[in-house]
């Protein structure tokens, strides 16, 4: 039901913690800055995205189907310095996505599956990231 203290791992690459229906909090994530994949798939992050604020070498981020909504997007302005981000958010709840325009242009996004997004909003995300940006 926790996730284990990692913390002697400093070359930490990539972690995947998929599935994991038990886990109630994710925060201990945000301490491991080597990480550049982290795979967090078809979790319960509704109001518990960990902040990435020290996650400066992260490429690969998987939130698709953690029940995510507008408001879970906020910590992920954390990665606005993260240059060749590839940013998974397909299948949640997603009606605005707007912090996202913060994020760097070069940043991947997919947003598939976040079927109440505006027609405005994805004509304002798709002028960010041109053509990084899937809906």
């Amino acid at each position: 039901t926790e996730i284990p203290d990692l913390s002697k791992f400093t070359n930490l690459k990539t972690l995947s913690l998929q599935s994991l229906n038990s886990v109630k909090d994710f925060s201990i994530v945000s301490n491991f800055s080597s990480l550049v994949n982290l795979y967090l798939t078809t979790n319960d992050l509704r109001n518990k995205v960990p902040n990435f604020s020290k996650l400066t070498n992260l490429q690969n981020l998987s939130l698709s189907n953690c029940s995510l909504w507008s408001e879970d997007l906020e910590n992920l302005k954390a990665l606005k310095n993260n240059t060749n981000l590839t940013l998974d958010l397909s299948n949640n709840a997603i009606i605005d996505a707007s912090a996202l325009l913060v994020l760097n242009p070069n940043t991947k996004i997919n947003l598939k599956g976040n079927i109440n997004l505006s027609e405005e909003l994805k004509t304002a995300l798709s002028n960010h990231f041109k053509s990084n940006v899937t809906f």
